[in-house]
C-alpha cells in the first residue's frame, strides 16, 4: 500500500513533549521540594518557640503541657533537617520529607485544639497559617494542595468533636470552618496557576538549553564535516605538487580520487547549510510550476541506479504508467528523493534491497522508498527530521553527516504542501513515504495545453542532474558510503599503529602514510578501537575525535584505565582548536592532539618525534629486563652459597655428633641382638626384642646416610619400592602418630631410583613435622594422606596433612637451613631444608602448599625405575 496509515506519536502527554523532558522538570521540582522544606521547617521552628507567649497568656493553666508538647515537635523538626541534609536520601524522597512537614504543622495544632476548647479553641488560626505556609512554600500541584488541605480539615474536625470539658458550640465551628475551607480553596487555586507558570518558565528555560546544545553540536558537526574533508583536499594536492616526480600514475589517481571526492562532500555541506538557510528565510512557493512527478522520479532513478549497484544493493524501481501533475519545483524533488535515496544507502547492508514507488490516488502523489536496512526505534522516529539529529542507529554507520538531509526534506515537501512520514521497526527496514498534493482540475488542463508539457517533453529536465556541479555533490551522498581498504604493511616493522577513524577516506590516507614504517591496525568507531588495542597493545593510537559511538575524549579515558595500555602514545585529530578541548585531551590521557586540515610533513614530524621517546623507552625496559635478570641470577647465586655455607658448618658440627651416637647404639643393639637369642622360646617377647633390633639398624642407616649427605661423600643408588621406604618412616614415628589417620595411597608396585636412606630420612622429616602441625591444629580427625601419580619419567607424590598450616609470609623460608618457626627444643630448622637438598640431589623440585588453619601439602617428584 502506496499510502500506510499515519502512526501516532512518541508522546501524548499533554504538558511535556518528550518523558527527558518531563525528567529534568522532576529533577528541578525534587530539589526545589527540599530546598523549601528546609526553609519551612526553620520558619516552624521559630514559631513554635514565638507562639509559646500565645500559651503563657490565653492558656496558663495549660502552659507546662502546651510548652512540652512544643519542644517535642522542636526536636522532631530538627531531626528533619537532619535527614533534609542527608542529600541523596531527601531528593529520592522529597515528597515524603514535605509532606513529614505538613504534619509537624498540623498535628500539635490540632492536639493544641483538642487539649484546650475544642470547636471554639482560638488556635484554629494557626491551621490558616499552615494551609498559606505549605501551599506557598512547597511546590504542590492543585491536586496535592486539596490533598493536604482535606488532611487538615479532616484533623480539625476529628480534634474538635474529641474534645469533652467545653460544649461543642456549631455556630463557632461552622465559622472556622468557612474560614479554613475558603483558605484551602484559594491556596488550591493558586498553586493550580503557579504550577502552570512554572511548568511554562521551565519549558521555556528547556528550549533555550536545548537551542544552546544544539548550537554547540551544530558548530562541532559543521567544523568537523567542513575540515575533515578539507584535510583530505589540501593533504593529497599538497602530496601531488610535492612529489609528483616520484609517485606513480596509481597514487596521482588515488589522490586526486581523494581529493575530488572530498571536494564533492564539502560541496554537498555548503548546499545543505544554504539549503537550510533559504527554508528559514524564505517559504511560500512562489517560483512552483507544473510537473509530472513520474518523469522528474524516473530522470533521477537513471541518474543513480547505477551507484546502488556498484555497492552491492539490489534496487527496485516501480514507475508509474500515467503522468502524474503536481505544482512544485525541479530542485525541491530532486533534493527530497536524492536524501531519501542517500539514507537508504547508508542504512543497507551489502545484499540488501532498496525499492522506490511512484503513484497517485484521487487527491494525492506519492513516492516511497523502501529499504531492508538497519530500521529506526520507534523513539527515534520523532527525532529523524528535526535539524542536526542523527538517531543511535546512525552511530554505527560508516558515513558521517549534519543530519540535516531529512528535515530539508521534510521542510521541502511542507514547502509544496505535502508531508513525509516514516514506518520502521528495528532490524526490519524502513519506509519512506513523501505525500504532494495533485494538481487542481484547472492546472491539469493547463498543463496538457501548455508549454510545461511541451520542455518536458523536449528532454529540458532530463540532463540537469548531470550538468550541475552542485547536483553532483548532491548525487555523491549516494555513493559516498565504503569500506576500508586493505592496505598492508611494506615490510615487518617493529612499531604498531592503530588508526581509529570512521572516515574510510582520512583512514586510508594515513594508513597509506605511515604503511612502510608501521605495524597498521584500523577500526571506524570507538568500541572496535578499544577492543583492538586491548587486543594488540600498539606503540602509538591516532584518534579521530568525531566518532559515531564515544567520542575521542571517552575512548581515551577508557584506554587510559587499562594497565597494558600505559606505554601507548595516543593522539587526537580533530577540528576543534578551543583552549577547553586542549584541557579534556591532555586531562583523559591524550599525548598530543593535531589539528585538522593538516599536511604529510606536519604529522609525519609530530609522529616521528613520539616514535623517537618510544624507541628510547623500549631500549630502556630492555635495560631493565636484563639488569632484573642479572640481579636475580646473582640472588640466586648469593642464596646457593649461604646454603652451601650453612650445609658445610652443619657437615662439620654434626660429623662428630653422628659418630658419636653411632658408638653409643653399638651397645644396644648388641644387647638387643643378644636378647634376640635369649628369647627363642617366648615367640610374644622375641618379637618385641626384633622389633628393638630393627629399628636401631634402620636408625643407624639414617644417620649413616645423613652423614654421607652432609659430608658430600658419594653414595651408592639403587631401585626400591617407595612404598617401603614410607612404611619404614611410618613405623619408626608411630608412637608419637598414634592418634593419627594415615592413608598410604602409593601402589606396591611403584619403584624409584635414589639413595634409599636419603628417602626414608626424607618422609620421616616430613612426618615429623605433619605430626607436630596435627598437634597444634587440634583435629578432631587428623589424618595424613600420602599419594602418588607418573608423569613422564617421574614419580610425583603428594603429602598432605590437615595440620595449622603454615602463615603465607613464612612460606617460601621454610626450606631455608635453621629457619623454624619452633621453640629452640623442637627442632633446629634442618629438616625441610635437607628435604629440598635430598631432592635437588635427585633432580627433582620440591614446593609447598597450605593455607593457615586448614592444611599443608608437600609436593615433589622422584626418577622412577629405569
Amino acid at each position: 500500500n502506496v499510502f500506510p496509515v499515519k502512526l501516532n506519536g512518541l508522546n501524548n502527554s499533554r504538558v511535556f513533549k518528550n518523558d527527558d523532558q518531563k525528567n529534568v522538570y522532576l529533577k528541578e521540582i525534587a530539589k526545589l521540594y527540599n530546598k523549601n522544606t528546609f526553609r519551612g521547617v526553620v520558619v516552624t521552628i521559630i514559631l513554635y518557640n514565638v507562639f509559646n507567649t500565645m500559651d503563657y497568656f490565653t492558656y496558663p493553666d495549660h502552659f507546662n503541657t502546651l510548652f512540652t508538647m512544643r519542644l517535642i515537635f522542636t526536636v522532631l523538626a530538627f531531626v528533619l533537617l537532619f535527614f533534609l541534609k542527608k542529600g541523596s536520601f531527601a531528593f529520592n524522597h522529597y515528597k515524603f520529607m514535605g509532606g513529614i512537614w505538613v504534619f509537624l504543622m498540623v498535628v500539635p495544632i490540632c492536639l493544641m485544639i483538642y487539649m484546650t476548647e475544642g470547636s471554639i479553641s482560638p488556635y484554629y488560626a494557626g491551621l490558616l497559617l499552615t494551609i498559606v505556609g505549605f501551599c506557598q512554600f512547597l511546590p504542590y500541584s492543585s491536586l496535592e494542595a486539596a490533598l493536604y488541605c482535606f488532611i487538615t480539615i479532616l484533623f480539625y474536625t476529628v480534634a474538635s468533636i474529641a474534645n469533652q470539658t467545653t460544649p461543642f458550640d456549631n455556630a463557632t465551628f461552622y465559622n472556622n470552618m468557612l474560614f479554613i475551607v475558603s483558605i484551602s480553596i484559594i491556596n488550591s487555586t493558586t498553586c493550580y496557576f503557579f504550577t502552570r507558570l512554572r511548568i511554562k518558565e521551565f519549558k521555556k528555560r528547556y528550549e533555550l538549553k536545548e537551542m544552546d546544545r544544539i548550537k554547540t553540536e551544530y558548530y562541532a558537526k559543521v567544523n568537523h564535516e567542513i575540515r575533515t574533508p578539507l584535510a583530505m583536499i589540501v593533504s593529497p594536492i599538497e602530496k601531488l605538487i610535492d612529489k609528483k616526480e616520484t609517485l606513480s600514475e596509481k597514487d596521482k589517481d588515488y589522490l586526486l580520487n581523494v581529493a575530488r571526492n572530498n571536494s564533492l562532500r564539502l560541496f554537498g555541506v555548503a548546499n545543505d547549510l544554504l539549503e537550510m538557510i533559504r527554508l528559514d528565510q524564505a517559504r511560500g512557493g512562489k517560483n512552483f510550476r507544473l510537473i509530472d512527478l513520474s518523469m522528474v522520479v524516473n530522470g533521477i532513478i537513471d541518474s543513480v541506479e547505477y551507484m546502488f549497484k556498484r555497492q552491492n544493493h539490489s534496487f527496485n524501481y516501480i514507475k508509474s504508467k500515467t503522468p502524474i501533475i503536481i505544482k512544485g519545483s525541479y530542485k525541491a524533488l530532486e533534493k527530497i528523493l536524492i536524501n531519501l535515496l542517500s539514507n537508504a544507502s547508508k542504512f543497507t547492508p551489502k545484499g540488501g534491497n532498496v525499492a522506490v514507488k511512484v503513484g497517485n490516488d484521487d487527491k494525492n502523489a506519492c513516492i516511497l522508498v523502501r529499504d531492508t536496512g538497519m530500521g529506526i526505534s520507534r523513539d527515534n522516529q520523532a527525532c529523524i527530521f528535526q535539524n542536526f539529529k542523527q538517531t543511535k542507529e546512525s552511530d554505527i554507520r560508516k558515513s558521517q553527516g549534519l543530519g540535516l538531509g531529512l528535515a530539508i526534506a521534510k521542510d521541502l515537501a511542507q514547502e509544496m504542501g505535502g508531508t513525509i512520514e516514516v514506518v520502521s521497526e528495528v532490524n526490519a527496514g524502513s519506509d519512506f513515504i513523501v505525500t504532494l498534493p495533485l494538481a487542481i482540475k484547472e492546472d491539469k488542463d493547463k498543463w496538457k495545453n501548455g508549454k510545461d508539457k511541451q520542455k518536458a517533453s523536449n528532454g529540458v529536465y532530463d540532463n540537469s542532474l548531470l550538468t550541475s556541479v552542485a547536483n553532483k555533490a548532491d548525487i555523491f551522498k549516494i555513493g559516498a558510503v565504503k569500506e576500508l581498504q586493505e592496505i598492508m604493511s611494506d615490510k615487518k616493522p617493529n612499531y604498531k599503529m592503530l588508526i581509529i577513524d570512521d572516515e574510510p577516506d582520512m583512514n586510508d590516507y594515513l594508513a597509506q602514510i605511515f604503511k612502510s614504517e608501521y605495524k597498521l591496525i584500523r577500526a571506524v568507531n570507538g568500541e572496535q578501537g578499544i577492543e583492538k588495542a586491548l587486543k594488540e597493545t600498539p606503540d602509538i593510537i591516532l584518534l579521530d575525535l568525531m566518532l559515531p559511538d564515544l567520542n575521542g575524549i571517552e575512548a581515551c579515558k577508557k584506554m587510559r584505565q587499562e594497565e597494558s595500555l600505559a606505554d601507548a602514545k595516543i593522539i587526537v585529530l580533530t577540528a576543534r582548536g578551543d583552549e577547553q578541548f586542549r584541557i579534556d585531551a591532555i586531562a583523559a590521557g591524550a599525548n598530543d592532539f593535531i589539528g585538522k586540515p593538516f599536511s604529510d610533513i606536519e604529522i609525519i614530524t609530530r609522529i616521528s618525534r613520539i616514535k623517537k621517546g618510544i624507541k628510547r623507552r623500549k631500549e630502556l625496559k630492555e635495560t631493565l629486563r636484563r639488569l632484573k635478570t642479572t640481579l636475580k641470577d646473582l640472588k640466586d647465586v648469593q642464596s646457593k652459597l649461604v646454603r652451601d655455607e650453612k650445609l658445610k658448618t652443619l657437615g662439620v658440627l654434626s660429623a662428630g655428633i653422628l659418630h658419636e651416637m653411632s658408638n653409643h647404639l653399638n651397645y644396644p643393639r648388641l644387647y638387643s641382638y643378644q636378647l634376640q637369642n635369649d628369647l627363642e622360646a617366648d615367640p610374644k617377647l622375641k618379637n618385641k626384642a626384633d622389633a628393638i633390633y630393627e629399628g636401631i639398624v634402620r636408625v643407624e642407616d639414617v644417620m649413616t646416610g645423613l652423614r654421607q649427605f652432609t659430608s658430600g661423600a658419594k653414595t651408592h643408588a639403587s631401585c626400591f619400592r617407595l612404598n617401603e621406604m614410607v612404611t619404614q618412616a611410618e613405623k619408626i614415628t608411630a608412637k608419637r602418630a598414634e592418634n593419627i589417620r594415615i592413608k598410604n595411597k602409593i601402589e606396591k608396585d611403584y619403584k624409584v631410583f635414589g639413595v634409599a636412606p636419603e628417602i626414608l630420612n626424607l618422609f620421616l622429616n616430613l612426618f615429623i613435622n605433619s605430626i607436630d602441625a596435627l598437634s597444634q591444629a587440634n583435629r578432631k580427625s587428623p589424618i595424613i594422606e600420602i599419594s602418588a601419580f607418573k608423569k613422564d619419567k617421574r614419580l610425583c607424590i603428594s603429602f598432605k596433612d590437615n595440620g595449622c598450616g603454615i602463615p603465607q609470609k613464612n612460606i617460601n623460608n621454610i626450606f631455608e637451613a635453621f629457619y623454624t618457626t619452633k621453640p629452640s627444643e623442637k627442632g633446629m630448622g634442618l629438616g625441610l631444608s635437607i628435604a629440598e637438598a635430598t631432592i635437588k640431589r635427585h633432580k627433582g623440585e620440591i614446593k609447598a602448599n597450605s593455607k593457615q588453619g586448614e592444611f599443608t601439602e608437600f609436593i615433589f617428584d622422584l626418577p622412577l625405575q629405569d
